[in-house]
């Protein structure tokens, strides 16, 4: 049952034991025919199980990860690698995808008092998200991010400071603060294909998402010799690199940062431009063997 992602509860085991010994009327030293705590824990250690905090999958993820869909994936990537002669090319293998950070802190812990809660002051009653489309290659290196603000237009006040932004990082605005097919294109033409090293082809991967995917993209990848190839559908979290090692990575530098911020400037809600340069801090302290490591992780390149 817990491999199918349907594991039990204690009290549902100690119920089907319970219907087992009623059933096939065994006689057993139970309180009427059901277990207790000493048999579970017993049994638990003859099995070598143990009581686990559930992660929540949905099911689109979880059926998606049957293997004879994910090795049609491997056998397609380590097909294209070799068709591209990329064996030994990890500059020119590159991994690029969105994630949202938000302005409230939730990986930090506290010291504090045994047995009494413990609160966060915050700038407001609410959180707010805000999507940053990161790149990275094989090799550890780093494309400029893509923040996207919500809103009709960017302004010159939401830039990071002039001398402490990442080197040729880009903006963008939209209706409800997500990736667009529009902001994509933009940024796959004008920041992220010159950002690419001269060496080509060039193999992309990335997720199937709509917005990734027009005729605009795919014309500017013919032109100029890059290869897209795309993961199966619900599959990110254990395909993709970026969501395998670095958001991980990204997010706990971002606590940090946040925390930090918020300590200097309490009831201060975080200006955008601040949000900006901070942005711009964590990526360019990422490690690039975290970056390296996302690929090895999902396969890809070792």
């Amino acid at each position: 049952m817990e491999k199918w992602g349907f594991g039990l509860t204690r009290k549902e085991l100690l119920g089907i034991v319970e219907d087992y010994v009623k059933t096939n009327k065994i006689k057993t030293q139970f309180k009427n025919d059901k277990p207790g705590e000493d048999w579970f824990l017993n049994f638990k250690s003859r099995h070598k199980l143990s009581i686990k905090t559930l992660q929540s999958v949905e099911f689109a993820r979880k059926k998606n990860v049957d293997p004879f869909l994910v090795y049609q994936y491997f056998d397609l990537l380590e097909n294209t690698i070799k068709e591209l002669v990329l064996e030994d090319k990890p500059s020119q293998i590159w991994n690029l995808d969105e994630s949202s950070f938000c302005s409230d802190t939730s990986k930090t812990k506290i010291v504090g008092q045994r047995g009494l809660p413990a609160t966060r002051t915050t700038s407001g009653p609410g959180k707010q998200n805000t999507t940053v489309l990161m790149c990275c290659s094989a090799r550890g290196e780093k494309a400029p991010p893509l923040i996207i603000f919500k809103g009709k237009h960017v302004w010159d006040q939401w830039l990071a400071p002039p001398g402490s932004e990442f080197p040729e990082m880009t903006y963008a605005a939209t209706a409800n603060g997500w990736m667009e097919s529009t902001v994509f294109k933009n940024y796959f033409e004008k920041s992220f294909v010159k950002c690419l090293p001269p060496e080509r082809p060039v193999l992309v991967i990335y997720d199937g998402h709509a917005t990734h995917l027009s005729v605009e993209v795919v014309r500017i990848t013919i032109d100029n010799q890059i290869t897209i190839l795309k993961l199966p559908p619900h599959t990110s979290h254990i395909l993709q690199p970026l969501d395998l090692s670095v958001f991980k990575s990204l997010k706990t530098l971002w606590d940090a940062k946040l925390v930090e911020w918020q300590r200097k400037n309490v009831g201060i809600k975080m200006p955008k431009n601040i949000f900006s340069k901070l942005i711009g801090d964590i990526w360019r302290e990422t490690n690039p063997e975290v970056l390296r490591s996302g690929f090895v992780k999902a396969g890809i390149y070792t």
